[in-house]
């Protein structure tokens, strides 16, 4: 039967003048010709394409092989989608699901999960939530006694800061009284260094009036240096 086919299928090619394309060929599962087929096996590694075939590997099998020989490679079947997605859902399955505490939470589908939160043991719970408050506890102490320590040492400061503040005052109050003693030196001493220059203006002329008047009434030389005895 085969043969049959494949030599009508052969005339029907060499009448019509064109080669023949895979819709036209029946399959079959073996070849008779095994070189043609690892020739074809060959071709197909290099153009990377296992479903169609080259025009040199149709030219070898027209001059090189019988015309009543007909080769046709299947398509290999590439992996289902399906297969992967299979796989990627057994994936999510293997993942471990997690209960929520609290037992009125609406994700609690079944009444398997809302009886395994009986089996959580208030004991237990209770005893973290003492040690918690134990903890708690210290802490606040600690924190108590440091806000003392820094209470009572901001207390001692304030009041050095105090006494060191009045010290300083009462050094103000003695500098600004000396201050002042100084400034009527200062005008003291201007006033002294005035009458000096205006007693030196007077001598001159004191002599000059004391040499007009007669000897009977001259005064003595006016000096404003006290003569030290010896």
């Amino acid at each position: 039967m085969g043969a049959s086919q494949s030599g009508g299928t052969s005339a029907d090619a060499s009448s019509s003048g064109q080669p023949n394309s895979s819709d036209d060929i029946p399959y079959t599962s073996y070849s008779v010709d095994r070189q043609g087929m690892r020739d074809y096996a060959r071709i197909s590694d290099r153009t990377n394409s296992p479903a169609k075939s080259s025009p040199k590997l149709k030219a070898h099998n027209s001059t090189g092989s019988p015309a009543h020989n007909i080769i046709v490679v299947a398509e290999g079947n590439a992996p289902s989608e399906d297969a992967r997605l299979a796989s990627e859902l057994q994936k999510m399955r293997d993942i471990p699901t997690f209960t929520p505490l609290i037992r009125s939470t609406p994700s609690l589908s079944s009444l398997e999960e809302a009886s395994a939160m009986d089996k959580l043991d208030h004991r237990q719970l209770l005893l973290v939530c003492l040690r918690y408050q134990q903890h708690l506890k210290q802490c606040s102490e600690a924190v108590s006694f440091d806000q003392n320590v820094i209470a009572n040492r901001i207390k001692e400061v304030d009041a050095e800061v105090i006494a060191m503040t009045n010290l300083l005052s009462e050094r103000q109050r003695k500098y600004s009284k000396v201050a002042e003693r100084i400034q009527k030196i200062n005008e003291m001493s201007f006033t002294l260094q005035k009458v000096t220059k205006n007693v030196n203006q007077l001598i001159p002329l004191m002599e000059r009036l004391n040499n007009v008047l007669p000897e009977e009434e001259r005064l003595e030389p006016f000096t404003m240096r006290k003569e030290v005895k010896s």
